[in-house]
């Protein structure tokens, strides 16, 4: 396969879902996903979280509806990495539309992956703005339903 070419299975594979995570604001939201990359990479949680603040000061991960989507590039990911957590009850994120968020996809790539980086975010904000997905997403009981969801495109795609 050409790099040029569409890998559906790895520009929108979530690897790691949570659902009804309980947090109290975006910096605990944030500490939860360092926490979890940390752990998964070997890398300091404080690090993990300091980049991610920093990122967010610098351009807000909020698209809008409820989504947020941070992204970070790790010089130890050596494959893309997409963790997607619902939130329990929507935060405050500071978003572009001064709506709460309740749903945070994060985007781990590794250093130097440029064009490939884009184009996976390109296609999870893509798939992130379909309203029956985000609605279906949002109102069902478990992880495993929600991976079916995302990896069902015939139903969200096309209307993307």
């Amino acid at each position: 396969m050409s790099t040029n070419s569409l890998d559906f299975d790895r520009d929108i594979e979530i690897d790691y879902i949570v659902s009804d995570l309980n947090v109290l604001n975006k910096k605990s939201a944030l500490s939860h996903l360092a926490d979890h990359i940390a752990e998964t990479f070997k890398v300091p949680a404080p690090v993990v979280l300091d980049q991610l603040i920093v990122q967010e000061a610098n351009q807000n991960s909020s698209m809008g509806e409820g989504v947020a989507i941070p992204t970070l590039s790790l010089k130890q990911a050596h494959n893309p990495y997409t963790m997607l957590v619902r939130l329990s009850r929507p935060i405050a994120f500071e978003s572009v539309d001064d709506q709460p968020v309740d749903l945070i996809c994060l985007v781990v790539s590794p250093m130097g992956s440029g064009p490939l980086k884009l184009r996976r975010l390109s296609r999870i904000s893509r798939m992130l703005k379909n309203q029956e997905l985000l609605e279906k997403i949002r109102t069902t009981d478990d992880e495993d339903t929600i991976r079916a969801l995302i990896h069902n495109p015939d139903g969200w795609m096309m209307a993307a």
